[in-house]
């Protein structure tokens, strides 16, 4: 689960009233990341994004972003 993480100061990326959601990595769990997994290319992905506009804000800075990469299947050797 990723959670935000709200800004604290007047910090460039850390300012206050402004939050910002860490990217969800996977990879080399040497490298202290989550192995990654498979999902077959028929899955289905949902995303649902809400806003509230009751009160006046400052835009919205970024959007869902999704990257992959297609993995062959292993083929049999008769080696």
């Amino acid at each position: 689960r990723v959670a935000p993480i709200y800004g604290e100061s007047h910090e460039v990326f850390d300012e206050r009233g402004f939050l910002t959601l860490p990217p969800c990595l996977w990879g080399d769990p040497a490298d202290g990341l989550e192995e990654p997994f498979l999902l077959p290319l028929n899955t289905t992905l949902l995303s649902i994004k809400r806003n509230n506009n009751t009160l006046p804000h400052t835009g919205e800075m970024a959007s869902w972003q999704m990257r992959g990469v297609v993995v062959p299947k292993e083929q049999d050797s008769d080696d």
